[in-house]
């Protein structure tokens, strides 16, 4: 609807946490400290199209603007990124050639640990952004 309603739309961000466990009920917050502070590690997440998955033409594009943030993010703030998780899917990012999903911490990290990488994660890709031409 919105992608209807505002065409210039060009990025979009699909923001979540991610849900770790050891293997038992035990949750895993993976934490980096950076600058002194505690952040929770980050984690883009992109879809891809395979043999079951039709449909989606904007996945290397996406892709490779997740791997500039993935680049971006770890020159700024090295191991704040965890590995980039492809996996075969859509994640709506099939609706535009500048679509992410990125997951911040898991349930266990503190609410504190969430909103430091969220603000580190909204400096890189201002930086990001700002290299890329319209």
């Amino acid at each position: 609807k919105y992608l209807s309603e505002y065409p210039s739309i060009k990025i979009i961000i699909d923001l979540h946490r991610d849900a770790i466990s050891s293997g038992n009920t035990d949750k895993v917050a993976p934490i980096i400290e950076i600058n002194g502070k505690k952040a929770a590690q980050v984690m883009l997440v992109m879809g891809s199209e395979t043999k079951s998955i039709k449909g989606y033409p904007n996945w290397k594009a996406n892709l490779h603007l997740a791997m500039r943030l993935q680049q971006t993010l770890e020159v700024m703030y090295p191991s704040l990124a965890r590995s980039m998780q492809l996996s075969s899917g859509k994640y709506n990012q099939n609706l535009s050639s500048g679509a992410m999903l990125i997951e911040i911490g898991t349930e266990a990290n503190t609410l504190d640990e969430a909103l430091y990488s969220g603000e580190l994660v909204g400096t890189a890709l201002g930086s990001l952004f700002n290299t890329i031409s319209n």
